[in-house]
């Protein structure tokens, strides 16, 4: 819906300790693709479909309710000219203490940079080259992510396809200069050995973001709603990476697509539908209604393929209980109907 969200964190980068702050949120309008927020938290950058930058003033530093859109040539910096016609904006990235940003179009993996005279003014970027990191590089949605504070590496994530969900880390022969960079460093999420949560990256906007400290990398897996954070240990080393839910609901439930969350009367019990596999899971939960005392799926159905071979329902798209939790009902595009067991 176009809308920036903010939330406390009680302790620093821990997503788990993150309370929802209704009261503080932005409108920004149809279009935006991404966000980049000045250190400071005084200067909200957002990037719009049509091929701008657009500024953002905040009174209060990161305090959403006092952001100001600018409303005069300070406010926008036309960057269709560079990525050419057709192509939409997708990707954003201040480096360099806001003395250059990146620009990155849909559908390609050429990052268009501009300099900046003015370090986080935009009126004073003027267009300086083209980066190219097609060859070697699978599929075509892969997002320039962070810095290293000194300039030698940063992170990108390819989100192509399942096979490409990877994390690369390029390291620059020059500091703060993309053009001297070399692939160094390549994570496959789908086939490297790990101890990740379950949950696929298919098909996620997965812009890597990075703690202060240099020592977790956060990624928003669309597929399960949820910001899942991995440990990164300060040595900017991706074999050593290992992940540490946030929160129990996006991070440990299997069911790509989850949908239909239901509890049972107690609260003992979760169940969902996950869309993706055509099942039914449902966990225990210690304490009632709280997802975080969940372990492992402690019971799933299939609902493609019942026991005795039939198709119930081949496109699963919600279930709900009732309430003795002595029925299921489910239903989907496979059947056009609601089939209850």
């Amino acid at each position: 819906n176009q809308t920036i969200h903010y939330a406390e964190l009680s302790t620093a980068w821990d997503l788990s300790t993150a309370v929802r702050d209704e009261s503080k949120t932005l409108s920004v309008g149809w279009g935006a693709q991404d966000i980049y927020l000045k250190p400071d938290g005084t200067v909200l950058y957002t990037l719009e479909v049509g091929g701008g930058v657009f500024e953002w003033h905040m009174s209060t530093a990161w305090d959403l309710d006092t952001a100001v859109a600018q409303t005069g040539v300070n406010d926008y910096l036309n960057i269709q000219t560079a990525l050419g016609s057709g192509n939409q904006p997708s990707n954003i990235q201040f480096i360099n203490g806001g003395s250059r940003l990146y620009v990155k179009a849909t559908h390609t993996n050429v990052f268009k940079g501009f300099n900046l005279t003015t370090p986080w003014d935009i009126t004073t970027a003027t267009y300086a080259s083209a980066l190219d990191f097609t060859s070697g590089v699978f599929g075509g949605l892969m997002d320039m992510g962070p810095w290293k504070s000194d300039g030698t590496k940063f992170i990108t994530h390819d989100a192509e396809g399942i096979g490409g969900q990877k994390l690369r880390i390029y390291t620059c022969g020059t500091a703060w200069d993309a053009s001297t960079a070399s692939l160094t460093q390549t994570l496959d999420f789908n086939n490297a050995p790990h101890s990740f949560t379950s949950g696929s990256y298919h098909g996620t906007r997965n812009q890597p973001e990075l703690s202060a400290d240099e020592s977790k990398i956060y990624i928003f897996d669309k597929n399960l709603m949820g910001i899942r954070t991995f440990n990164f240990g300060k040595n900017w080393d991706l074999s050593t990476l290992t992940e540490t839910p946030a929160a129990a609901a996006p991070n440990t439930l299997p069911g790509i697509y989850a949908a239909s969350p239901n509890f049972s009367t107690d609260g003992t019990r979760f169940l969902w539908a996950g869309q993706s596999s055509k099942r039914i899971y449902q966990v225990d939960c210690s304490t009632p209604y709280d997802l975080s005392t969940s372990g492992s799926t402690t019971g799933q159905i299939y609902t493609r393929e019942w026991s005795d071979g039939s198709n119930l329902e081949t496109g699963l798209q919600f279930c709900t209980f009732k309430p003795d939790g002595t029925y299921v009902y489910f239903g989907g595009s496979g059947s056009s109907g609601i089939t209850s067991i």
